[in-house]
């Protein structure tokens, strides 16, 4: 019951992190498209506080739920597990944290521009649209890795019996 309700909790993360992806994608394309700036400067905002709680939830139901998963008895005992026995999960724990790396940078960066676009000075919102266009890149490799991770953790490559 415990490891079940574990389980769905890291499943459930990977998901938020997963609709905070297609949020991210949503608003960037209308930012891409809408020319009026006061209504990009509200779109980046909202943007921007997407992908900081997609981030936060995501990572962090991941991390609690991966620590818990790892520690009680109950299903498989994945543990300190052997590298050679499950390549997959060792390449997924590599790229969680590289994400988690990434994700303290894109939320640093975040909170400039949040702070620029507050302060409402005509030079620094046009500078806030080309700072927005980097964050919103490097969103998306942190998100690139997120699907990567997401996808070996569904198919567990090399891994022929589970549990």
């Amino acid at each position: 019951m415990l490891y079940e309700f574990f389980r769905w909790t890291h499943i459930f993360s990977y998901l938020i992190w997963l609709c905070a992806l297609a949020g991210s994608l949503v608003y960037g394309i209308r930012i891409y498209l809408i020319k009026s700036p006061p209504t990009i400067y509200k779109l980046i905002q909202t943007e921007r506080l997407i992908t900081k709680w997609g981030h936060i939830l995501g990572a962090g139901g991941i991390i609690v739920s991966g620590w818990v998963l790892s520690t009680i008895t109950q299903g498989p005992q994945w543990g300190w597990f052997d590298v050679q026995l499950y390549p997959w999960l060792a390449l997924k724990q590599l790229l969680f944290v590289i994400i988690l790396l990434l994700i303290i940078v894109d939320l640093k960066r975040s909170k400039k521009l949040a702070r620029q676009l507050r302060s409402r000075d005509l030079d620094s919102e046009k500078l806030s649209v080309k700072k927005w266009s980097a964050a919103y890149r490097f969103s998306m490799t942190v998100y690139l890795l997120v699907v990567i991770s997401t996808l070996l953790g569904w198919y567990k490559p090399g891994l022929t019996t589970f549990g």
